[in-house]
């Protein structure tokens, strides 16, 4: 859209009509030749010389454009709008043979340029009024100024004409930009409401999982306890191949039941109350181990392999554990609904420390994301996915946690296969 409300186009085949047009519509342009005075009268009739003098006033310099066919008329009108420099007004002239009239390119000019206004001017009737609207459509935007006309109603048509274009120019851009917004603050809510829903029900699950825990850890210790003291017991007589099938058995006991412990304390750390849930530091590797526990499984059935590559010092990260497990686990899922049916599949995750940052990088054998993809990829509600099988708040949320703890969460593009890079201070403030 033009910066302003001043580009004007005069399309008709006499050049001494666009010298009169010039002279008329640019300030600058007020002296003249006799001769060019003696046929803008004959063109124009008299004019007051107060009405001269309240428009000479204004000062208005206008763009003038000039064309002598319907055609090049054309041409103009689609080098401006591709340059988003349309013309406001473009007064036409009817008759300018051979080419094409002025009603057809006018016709044409509302297609390419519906918001510029159009004065038509012409002293024949080639056309009724009926046949005009049948041609133009819509006479919204279309004026009819029969010759010989009077040179202060061209100033008035042209400034009034113009501050309609522009008006209507600023009344779009509004719209389409609180139509934007609206969409924005729409999606933040849905959002807002979906991790509300989200951590309404962790909330629940918590409480649930913290009775759950109490049962299942009670009956788990007496395991433990009986099993080891057995153990024991059958330490002074080892050596029976009954005794050691035994002691084998019971050890597979208590292997399982520390791994169902771990796995219960792991669950209740995920789904507890976020909000009440304040920043601790924690190594970052036991965030990766808790949330592989929760997706290990489905990789070793898939056959993915899984690789862990730990090049931290201290690891140490102040943030909140069950945020961060959330976002890893997000990654992780997103990877195997990604490569699940791939012949090669594989998913790598790798822990830095850079500068005072904590950085997570999981990459899986996917080659990379679509560009077209990749740029509405943590939009809310976004996804690829097959209907039920993602809502398309995964990233956007886990954007939203990383955020939050003052880091950054990117896709690497630059990358063959698909990478996640997420950076987070180690320590926030207080």
């Amino acid at each position: 859209m033009s910066s302003g409300n001043d580009n004007i186009l005069i399309v008709d085949d006499n050049i001494s009509i666009q010298d009169d047009f010039r002279k008329i519509l640019n300030s600058s342009a007020q002296e003249s030749d006799p001769k060019m005075n003696e046929l803008e009268q004959q063109l124009f009739g008299e004019t007051s010389s107060s009405e001269s003098h309240f428009f000479n006033n204004k000062q208005i310099n206008y763009r003038l454009s000039f064309s002598s066919q319907g055609n090049e008329a054309i041409e103009k009108i689609i080098e401006a709008e591709k340059k988003a420099d349309s013309f406001s007004v473009v007064f036409m002239d009817v008759r300018m043979p051979p080419g094409i009239d002025g009603i057809e390119a006018a016709s044409q000019i509302r297609k390419i340029a519906p918001h510029t206004q159009i004065v038509i001017c012409s002293a024949y009737s080639d056309y009724s009024w009926e046949d005009m609207v049948k041609k133009l459509g819509n006479p919204e935007g279309i004026i009819f100024l029969k010759k010989p006309f009077d040179k202060i109603e061209v100033q008035q048509l042209a400034l009034s004409l113009s501050e309609k274009w522009k008006t209507a120019r600023k009344l779009e851009y509004h719209i389409n930009n609180l139509e934007k917004i609206v969409k924005e603050k729409v999606d933040e809510l849905a959002v807002a409401q979906m991790q509300s829903v989200e951590s309404a029900k962790f909330a629940a699950l918590g409480i649930m999982s913290a009775g759950l825990a109490h049962e299942l850890n009670t009956p788990l210790c007496a395991i433990l306890i009986a099993s080891e003291q057995v153990i024991e017991k059958l330490a002074d007589d080892a050596e029976t191949p009954k005794t050691k099938l035994v002691s084998k058995l019971l050890k597979q006991i208590v292997s399982m039941a520390e791994k169902m412990a771990t796995i219960i304390k792991a669950f209740r750390g995920y789904s507890r109350n976020e909000k009440n849930d304040s920043y601790e530091f924690i190594n970052v590797k036991s965030i990766i181990d808790n949330a592989l526990l929760f997706c290990e499984h489905k990789f070793v059935e898939n056959k993915i392999e899984l690789h862990v590559e730990n090049r931290t010092q201290s690891g140490e990260l102040n943030c909140h554990p069950a945020q961060i497990c959330q976002v890893v686990l997000n990654l992780l899922n997103n990877s195997f609904d990604a490569i699940k049916n791939q012949t090669e599949k594989w998913i790598k995750i790798e822990l830095d420390e850079i500068d005072n940052n904590i950085q997570i990088v999981v990459i899986d054998s996917g080659q990379g994301i679509p560009e077209h993809v990749a740029k509405n990829i943590m939009v809310p509600f976004y996804t690829t996915k097959e209907v039920g099988q993602g809502t398309g708040l995964g990233l956007s949320i886990s954007k939203g946690i990383i955020d939050q703890h003052r880091g950054t969460f990117q896709l690497d593009t630059t990358h063959p296969n698909t990478r996640f890079v997420v950076k987070i201070p180690k320590t926030q403030p207080l």
